[in-house]
């Protein structure tokens, strides 16, 4: 998850947002669709003051907020003492060692008002002194009933009681984690359409798939990739590796193509086009922004 978002990823999340189409921006500030498209792609960088100004009175956030001067959506002039942070607080939060915005998201989430509830109920130790007053008098009972009945500890009704002592650290420790796992998951199901999330089908699943794809085309003598290259006037410092090669075979017999019928530089074009459209890890490089599956 990245720190900071670019101008371009939060003009492409506000609209998305709000569910609007470039069409509908288009005509509703009367900016161009293809000028809206481009301030969005990554690779646009000539941005002017002007337009960003009518898309920011448009989307109701602040101009600051677009250029990347803030992360408020709205110009904040809250105080910092209004926050009651502390002076090496504001430090650690100003240093950007951690990732600010994903603590945003952490503090936002519905579940950390419990999270922050439990871990205040085991600091202040409370509900703790209540948890070993308990203990201290299922022990008591324990031990009166073992010595007047003379029961051995491995007695049925000694080990009940002896479980049904509370460890508070243990006790209070599942509360937070299932809290922060809790946390922890809806916030990683959110972006999980993030260039820079991991897939959920693993890369070495498509890695072994793909090569097992790429033994059994050779074992059944179909048409490979290498077949081509093999060809007089295919140049032969092409680069491709092998997981490279696999993926264009595995591609090839999706499509259910005779890479025979190809010539060299047809073939060369479809490495091409694979190589430059794919999303899988093999390919996949990250780039400067977000984009979106």
């Amino acid at each position: 998850m990245k720190c900071q978002l670019t101008s371009q990823e939060k003009l492409k999340d506000l609209r998305h947002e709000r569910n609007l189409t470039l069409v509908q921006v288009a005509e509703a500030t009367g900016i161009s669709k293809s000028t809206i498209g481009n301030y969005e792609s990554d690779d646009f960088k000539e941005q002017q003051l002007t337009i960003l100004t009518e898309l920011a009175d448009f989307y109701d956030v602040s101009l600051a907020y677009l250029i990347g001067l803030t992360d408020n959506l709205k110009e904040e002039t809250t105080a910092i003492s209004e926050l009651h942070l502390d002076d090496d607080t504001v430090e650690i939060l100003k240093s950007q060692r951690f990732n600010n915005r994903l603590l945003c998201e952490i503090i936002k989430h519905p579940s950390f008002a419990n999270l922050m509830s439990d871990i205040e109920i085991y600091v202040d130790n409370l509900a703790g002194n209540w948890i070993h007053n308990l203990n201290r008098y299922v022990s008591y009972v324990r031990d009166k009933i073992k010595s007047r009945g003379n029961l051995p500890d491995d007695d049925i009704s000694m080990q009940t009681l002896a479980n049904s002592l509370i460890d508070d650290d243990n006790y209070f420790g599942d509360l937070i984690e299932n809290d922060i796992k809790t946390i922890a998951k809806d916030i990683r199901n959110e972006h999980k359409k993030d260039w820079d999330t991991g897939d959920d089908e693993q890369f070495t699943d498509k890695l072994f798939d793909q090569m097992d794809e790429l033994i059994e085309a050779y074992k059944n003598n179909n048409a490979s990739i290498e077949d081509i290259m093999a060809q007089d006037d295919f140049p032969k410092n092409d680069g491709m590796t092998t997981l490279e090669k696999a993926e264009v075979t595995r591609i090839s017999n999706i499509l259910d193509m005779n890479l025979t019928k190809l010539s060299a530089n047809e073939v060369q074009v479809l490495m091409y086009l694979v190589k430059k459209s794919s999303k899988n890890p093999i390919f996949r490089q990250p780039t400067n922004g977000r984009r979106k599956k």
